[in-house]
């Protein structure tokens, strides 16, 4: 019996810390899809398009060919709106004090004077910052308070480690976009597309239009020809059409994390409502006496329960803490992009649920046996 015990204490630890892993990555994964609104995402596109003979011009013309392609989209009939970016930027953030910010990732990407998103302060980027100039840079609200914990950081130099240059200047200062599973304010840097020029032949676009995707392509395709060098489409992505397959595809996951993990909470309970039968029967004689001189059913039942679920609570404690610790070590990892609190949460719902489950697997047994008369209980195979 105390072996049995023992090896359903494994069991139940290992079940339980299955579930829990289950159940975060799940949560985890549903909050960030969506969180996404659906609606902002309708009509955008994310274009690649690749210089054919990129190696026969300068520099300065291959930026003036990118910035003739952005000027004529922006003035297009069917295209609302064109940004450039390039989102292949190494580097890393640091503090003014010279220690690497590593409690959130930073996005770092290049924008041309192009650059759509709202400044709180400060400037866009302009002709003028160009690979002559001194280095400057736009960043997040909340990366400036998390750097310099205040957004008065105009004219100030942001340290780079592993960049193009060790530091930038800051110029403007743009509104959070939020993203996150809990509404956060997103990191983000922003450096001048002519002072950051892509070291290959690719040209990324965001287009932004209500139009349907042949109509948006056909006109991508008409403005291309007008350009002065040829260029091919390479890649497409409907952000609205990603989204939904992303949701479907997550929500599919879950649902097979929901299937296989009940399926070894079943087993499980299983096992524990099998150990409790098997215990209760040889108590059968102690439970007649009990009933016999006076004891009550409530005290019969909270007493079997507690001599059977000691093992159970062992195993679901063990689980927990290694779980915390992983979730621990995951939001130094995660960078504070999946909060600390919203994983333990998810684990700690997890453990509830399961000890309401091993409780009723408890009851059951025992509640049968007390329904019994007392002469019953007393009788000798």
């Amino acid at each position: 019996m105390l072996m049995s015990r023992r090896l359903l204490c494994i069991q139940v630890s290992l079940v339980s810390f299955l579930l829990m892993i289950a159940c975060t990555v799940g949560y985890v994964m549903y909050s960030i899809a969506n969180n996404i609104d659906e609606e902002r995402v309708k009509g955008v596109y994310s274009i690649s398009l690749e210089l054919e003979e990129a190696d026969k011009i300068s520099s300065n013309a291959q930026l003036t060919l990118i910035n003739t392609l952005a000027t004529k989209l922006n003035t297009s009939k069917v295209i609302n709106e064109a940004a450039l970016y390039e989102q292949r930027i190494s580097g890393e953030v640091m503090y003014p004090s010279g220690e690497v910010f590593n409690e959130k990732f930073v996005e770092i990407s290049a924008e041309s004077q192009l650059f759509s998103r709202t400044l709180k302060q400060g400037r866009n980027f302009n002709e003028n910052d160009n690979g002559e100039a001194k280095p400057v840079a736009i960043i997040s609200e909340s990366l400036a308070i998390a750097l310099f914990s205040s957004t008065d950081v105009l004219g100030q130099q942001l340290k780079l480690k592993n960049g193009k240059w060790p530091s930038v200047e800051i110029v403007g200062i743009a509104y959070d976009e939020i993203s996150g599973v809990v509404d956060d304010s997103r990191h983000e840097l922003y450096l001048s597309l002519r002072q950051v020029l892509p070291d290959g032949n690719t040209i990324n676009l965001r287009l932004l239009t209500r139009a349907s995707t042949d109509e948006t392509l056909e006109e991508l395709y008409r403005i291309t020809m007008q350009l002065s060098q040829p260029v091919n489409l390479t890649y497409v992505l409907d952000h609205h059409y990603n989204h939904l397959s992303m949701i479907n595809s997550i929500q599919a996951i879950i649902s097979v994390f929901f299937i296989v993990g009940g399926f070894a909470l079943s087993l499980s309970l299983i096992g524990i409502y099998a150990m409790g039968i098997s215990n209760i029967n040889k108590s059968r004689y102690e439970i007649g006496i009990r009933r016999a001189i006076g004891a009550k059913d409530q005290e019969i039942l909270m007493l079997f329960i507690r001599k059977n679920i000691k093992h159970i609570l062992n195993g679901i404690f063990i689980s927990l803490i290694i779980f915390a610790i992983l979730c621990y070590l995951a939001a130094d990892v995660l960078r504070g992009n999946v909060p600390l609190p919203i994983m333990l949460q998810a684990g700690f719902f997890t453990v509830f649920v399961i000890f309401i489950s091993v409780c009723f697997a408890l009851y059951v047994p025992v509640k049968r046996v007390v329904k019994q008369q007392p002469s019953a209980s007393l009788k000798m195979d």
